[in-house]
């Protein structure tokens, strides 16, 4: 969709607001990364020559960006978004709140922050190639990749160990839907903050499955209704997905649907066909129904970002809505 074009005194009357008052920034890297990447830095300078003197800053789990990187394959997912929140509270740049960014793996991490702490707050969450319904594969190795081999040798014994589903990242958020019954009694993160509890139906192959087969068994007083408020207080939730994306498999989990199993095409089924929006398990229905979310692509494979999306990417720092701040997480 084409977006218009302002006249030149617009433009400049533009530029003061945003440089006035844009919300930061925080970005949140992904999996392998680390927070003083190159890549990231060049992002930061890229915004700032829209928004002169806009606060970035890189969520990190270590000062030293080798040990950042490692983090993001081994730790405990729960405890490192409760450590996140803690620093980004100690951050008086973003005391107002901010923007996230949220790259691949990130995105799911800052989507735990809005939905369990949300202080400071999250205005717009953006969110690129991020596995919300979770990876019924995981992710492959870079070459050379020692601490990602590592973390496949610590995945031997499965997925649904204690130590894996608290000390290996992606399994944290694996989640297969031809085998989900494991997943519903053992995951230990994605499903909570994904409001999924035992005996949650599940959609087969068609749109009437839920209605038909909706298990009595769940407890709708067991979902915590605090992380559907949090999330439903967006003001934007943009899910990107990249259009040859074979990393997150299913690549419909970037935008909260799921593989069709019984599709011999490998049709998907969308967000809104899925219980977690039909119930309302995190929020999603009142955040569409606001007009809140906001389906958008990026053309290319996994992580492949060019100019059309570092611009997607600006669109949704708005500048009426920014004060400085602005996290990133890839």
């Amino acid at each position: 969709m084409r977006r218009p074009r302002l006249a030149l005194a617009s433009l400049a009357c533009l530029f003061a607001t945003a440089t006035a008052s844009s919300l930061p920034v925080v970005v949140w890297h992904g999996l392998g990364d680390r927070f003083d990447a190159k890549g990231l830095t060049s992002l930061a300078d890229y915004f700032r020559e829209s928004v002169p003197d806009l606060f970035v800053y890189f969520v990190r789990l270590s000062d030293d960006g080798s040990q950042d990187a490692k983090s993001s394959f081994f730790g405990n997912a729960a405890v490192q978004v409760a450590q996140v929140a803690q620093d980004l509270r100690s951050q008086p740049e973003l005391a107002r709140g901010f923007h996230g960014i949220g790259f691949s793996q990130g995105g799911v991490l800052l989507r735990a922050y809005a939905e369990v702490f949300n202080d400071p707050p999250v205005k717009n969450l953006i969110t690129l190639g991020s596995p919300h319904m979770g990876v019924s594969e995981l992710p492959p190795c870079r070459p050379g990749d020692l601490v990602c081999r590592a973390s496949e040798w610590a995945l031997r014994a499965g997925v649904y160990t204690d130590y894996a589903q608290t000390s290996v990242v992606p399994a944290q958020y694996f989640r297969n839907q031809d085998d989900i019954a494991p997943y519903l009694r053992k995951n230990l993160w994605l499903r909570l903050i994904n409001n999924e509890r035992w005996g949650d139906g599940q959609v087969g192959g068609s749109e009437d499955y839920l209605d038909e087969h909706e298990s009595e068994g769940a407890d709708e007083s067991e979902r915590n209704a605090t992380y559907a408020d949090n999330l439903a207080s967006l003001s934007n939730l943009v899910l990107i997905r990249f259009t040859k994306d074979i990393t997150v498999i299913p690549a419909a989990s970037t935008q909260f649907g799921l593989l069709n199993l019984t599709s011999e095409q490998g049709l998907s089924i969308p967000m809104h066909s899925l219980p977690i929006y039909k119930r309302d398990y995190i929020g999603l229905r009142r955040l569409d129904q606001a007009g809140k979310i906001q389906f958008e692509s990026c053309v290319g494979a996994h992580m492949e970002i060019d100019q059309a999306c570092l611009d997607l990417m600006l669109h949704w720092i708005e500048p009426s809505s920014a004060k400085n701040a602005f996290v990133i997480q890839s």
